[in-house]
């Protein structure tokens, strides 16, 4: 007798996976190369790919930055092209949440919603983000001078525990409205959280210790939920931009912890 799978055995994680990738990027999967939305499942199922997808296009950004720099440029100079390289990638999205979030900051409650739903952009959001990206590129200059293998490993790191920050904070938070990107989202389930979480911690522990895996993982956790808790004293719940904004402070504070470990 032989044992065969059927091909919806696989149907489920890939879906996904495809329906991570369409959030997270502007790669043309799921609903992006097909007419129609991912079903709601997907979506929900997507959430424990986000950091996958995050060490993805790290990986691609730090590649593109080594060959650039094994070519004979200069460090600062393919940082930035790298950096360049993966915000083409990610289409801008969290870095369009932090501008939005940091404008938003000068009001409460609904008047702040009202602010970041503006597409105009304020001076603490333009001051912000350019500051976000210095602090970016400053820090993976640093870590690259460390080599390429340890840029790769950082800006993966990077990548993963700022989706995990985010989707905890998805997971422990309700939306601030009705509309909008948070409210159409999905419930992160424990279980799909639990699952990002062990996705981390071994992939940081491929690059590191276990130690210093579960002391990462742990503090995008814990960060994810300290968002959260100020974002319903803030605005009563989470909302698109500020999930952006969290991923942009998560992966700042990744990237300023991978430079202790030089």
């Amino acid at each position: 007798m032989s044992l065969r799978l059927s091909p919806r055995f696989f149907s489920r994680p890939r879906a996904g996976f495809c329906a991570a990738v369409s959030f997270c990027t502007r790669w043309p999967v799921g609903h992006k190369a097909r007419t129609g939305p991912l079903p709601k499942g997907a979506v929900a199922d997507g959430f424990a790919w986000f950091p996958c997808v995050g060490a993805l296009t790290g990986l691609l950004a730090a590649i593109v930055a080594s060959g650039l720099m094994a070519l004979g440029m200069s460090v600062p100079l393919a940082i930035l092209l790298a950096l360049s390289a993966h915000i083409v990638m990610t289409g801008g999205l969290h870095e369009d949440g932090l501008a939005d979030t940091l404008d938003g900051m000068s009001a409460r409650g609904a008047r702040a919603i009202e602010i970041m739903r503006d597409s105009h952009l304020g001076t603490y959001g333009a001051l912000g983000l350019m500051l976000a990206l210095a602090l970016r590129a400053l820090a993976l200059i640093e870590v690259a001078t460390a080599g390429a293998g340890f840029l790769v490993v950082a800006w993966m790191l990077a990548g993963g525990l700022s989706r995990l920050a985010m989707v905890t904070t998805m997971a422990v938070s309700a939306p601030a409205t009705q509309d909008g990107v948070a409210a159409a989202m999905p419930e992160v389930r424990p279980p799909i959280l639990a699952l990002a979480a062990i996705s981390v911690l071994l992939g940081a522990w491929l690059g590191t210790s276990l130690a210093i895996a579960v002391s990462l993982t742990a503090g995008a956790m814990g960060l994810g939920w300290l968002v959260a808790q100020g974002l319903k004293t803030w605005l009563g719940g989470m909302t698109g931009d500020t999930l952006g904004a969290c991923q942009q402070a998560a992966e700042i504070l990744a990237l300023l912890a991978c430079l202790r470990l030089l």
